[in-house]
């Protein structure tokens, strides 16, 4: 049920920026510059983190590794090391500080889903890919759950 509901909002986010991008003077006018510019990066931001965080993360740890990511040879190098290195430090502690401070309200509870936060960062992303082909394939299909009817609306239907 977990993926489904993923795929369904991701597919429902792909369809918002595919409608205001299919005339962003509209969109423009009717939210006004600035909104629809944070709509446009939120949204899109979202959808690009999801799909392609796990690529950066892995390009980040190779460049490390096997590149010159920490050892920069020129101006343009150090240029790129330091935005690839504020990026990557703003994500990590954007992404753990919630949950670390989760662990100083709950500690016994919240302290495991630190570990767990990668796996379901991949699990964001399977449901993130799988959406933009459920958009491809069948843009009007919506993979809808049980939740949230009513007692005496399923007896009836």
């Amino acid at each position: 049920m977990w993926m489904r509901r993923r795929r369904r909002w991701f597919k429902g986010w792909m369809q918002t920026l595919v409608v205001h991008g299919r005339n962003p003077l509209a969109a423009i006018r009717a939210m006004g510059g600035l909104r629809a510019g944070a709509c446009a990066s939120h949204v899109g931001g979202t959808l690009l983190g999801a799909m392609l965080g796990p690529l950066f993360a892995l390009m980040v740890a190779l460049d490390a590794i096997y590149g010159n990511l920490l050892t920069p040879a020129s101006t343009l190098e150090l240029v790129i090391s330091t935005c690839w290195c504020f990026i990557f430090t703003a994500g990590a502690i954007s992404a753990f500080l919630p949950l670390w401070l989760g662990t100083r309200r709950r500690p016994g509870l919240a302290g495991r889903w630190i570990v767990a936060a990668p796996l379901y960062w991949l699990l964001q992303t399977a449901a993130a890919w799988w959406a933009l082909l459920d958009l491809l394939r069948d843009s009007y299909h919506w993979h809808k759950t049980s939740h949230g009817l009513s007692a005496s609306r399923n007896k009836l239907g």
